[in-house]
């Protein structure tokens, strides 16, 4: 059955409705399918994708269940087997098998369940938000449709002045970061230096994160790239960024992910500051956004970041240069700090830790 990009959506987007796209599900498979296969990090796992996605009719009907063994895959209706078929081997490449087969079920799902008939129009993003999730790296993501930003809102940024030092906290990157940024600079242009608070910070827009780390760096290797062929993506700082002169610390905890890793690393790989928390996520792979042919967007994984030295993000995390895990006051502060060598420091949340800010300012005090 041909589907349509609706009337309405075509209103919301701007869209002349005459252009209107048709497609059907078996494009839209068939599609994510081939961008998988074909840019993902990994080696895909066709027949994983498949399952995974059909099990998600539960979700629409609760008596309906997909079950697979070693060799079949069959579908059941309030317990009872309703049909049994053979799955495509997990080795075989031919894209048009898994569509074919998910083709195959869904169309004796809604046979027999009205639930599943109704959400026909919805049924390829239901399937594939699931299979997706469950089938690949946990950070490869399907966007249906129609769908909506969910969570809780918080300020993403935060700019104040402790006594002559400037402390910025940011949670998330997006295109008004590096305005917000500058600005910020400018207004205080007195500082003595810098505390960058990256707790608790999930990352945002990977581009912003760069522009951002350009500001504290003159030229360099700011990022690498690297894809599923090895090849190598560079990101280069430009000369003569706008704070790259006086001190800085960054704070970063266990919920420091993703973007907020690659400027941390990129800060500390050039020793242009000092890092202080416990060790980050370790989110370092590389999300591409593509548009599909119901307007969906699938989000996946095509590469793994790496220092200019070769050192791997993902997974590892960025180690801090003071280590902060569980403790809230020392002694001496000096003799703590000399204490420090990059050794491992197990995660913790320490958002909203008075006591990292004080080691932040101690060592920025001590060089200027």
């Amino acid at each position: 059955m041909k589907k349509y990009i609706s009337y309405l959506l075509g209103l919301t987007l701007g869209l002349n409705t005459s252009q209107a796209l048709a497609y059907t599900d078996a494009d839209v498979y068939r599609q994510v399918y081939k961008l998988i296969n074909e840019n993902y990090i990994k080696k895909a796992d066709n027949q994983k994708l498949m399952i995974e996605s059909l099990k998600a009719l539960n979700t629409i009907d609760k008596n309906l269940t997909v079950a697979d063994d070693s060799k079949r895959v069959s579908l059941y209706y309030k317990g009872k087997i309703i049909k049994s078929y053979l799955k495509p081997k997990a080795q075989n490449k031919e894209i048009d098998v898994y569509v074919d087969f998910m083709e195959k079920i869904t169309q004796e799902a809604k046979n027999i369940s009205k639930e599943v008939e109704r959400k026909d129009f919805e049924l390829a993003d239901i399937l594939l938000e699931q299979g997706v999730k469950n089938s690949l790296d946990g950070y490869s993501k399907y966007y249906p449709m129609m769908a909506e930003e969910k969570g809780k809102f918080r300020h993403p940024y935060l700019a104040s002045m402790r006594g002559d030092i400037l402390y910025v906290r940011m949670l998330s990157f997006n295109k008004y970061s590096l305005k917000n940024l500058k600005e910020t600079i400018q207004n205080h242009s007195d500082n003595v230096g810098m505390i960058l608070d990256l707790r608790g910070s999930e990352g945002g827009s990977l581009s912003e994160a760069l522009k951002v780390a350009d500001v504290f760096l003159d030229s360099g290797i700011i990022i690498v790239s690297q894809d599923k062929h090895g090849n190598n993506e560079f990101f280069e700082a430009k000369e003569n960024g706008e704070y790259e002169e006086k001190p800085l610390v960054i704070l970063v905890d266990e919920n420091t992910a993703s973007s907020a890793e690659v400027l941390a690393m990129s800060v500390q790989s050039q020793s242009r500051g000092k890092v202080v928390g416990t060790q980050t996520f370790g989110k370092g792979s590389r999300q591409q956004l593509y548009q599909l042919e119901n307007n969906s967007e699938l989000g996946i994984t095509t590469g793994y970041f790496y220092s200019g030295e070769g050192v791997a993000l993902n997974g590892l995390g960025v180690l801090p240069d003071v280590c902060t895990r569980g403790l809230n006051q020392v002694g001496n502060m000096d003799t703590y700090l000399e204490s420090q060598k990059r050794k491992k420091c197990p995660k913790e949340d320490r958002a909203g830790q008075e006591f990292d800010i004080e080691i932040a300012e101690h060592i920025i005090k001590s060089e200027i």
